[in-house]
């Protein structure tokens, strides 16, 4: 696994980092919420999640997975992304 830049081993500058890449500017101030593999934040309405270690491409395969999910089983799925590529992935925005 690739380490990560130092600049991008703090969770505000992640984000920073992919809502930049994304072209994002959500409303409201960021709260880091408690996450035992992303950084997740929420902003306003929204929460972004930030894929940052580990198997990057995770958050595809949830999409997948949860495409068999039985109805009424609540899940937002993650938004594509630009910055998978960029060493996070990110956002998921519901």
């Amino acid at each position: 696994m690739t380490e990560l830049p130092t600049a991008l081993r703090d969770p505000s500058a992640r984000l920073r980092h992919v809502l930049a890449i994304e072209q994002l500017d959500p409303p409201g101030d960021p709260l880091l919420v408690e996450s035992e593999s992303n950084d997740v934040w929420k902003i306003g309405d929204l929460f972004v999640r930030v894929c940052w270690r580990g198997d990057r491409a995770r958050l595809e395969r949830e999409r997948l997975v949860a495409t068999h999910l039985p109805e009424g089983i609540p899940y937002s799925p993650p938004l594509p992304s630009h910055a998978a590529g960029a060493g996070s992935q990110g956002p998921s925005l519901r």
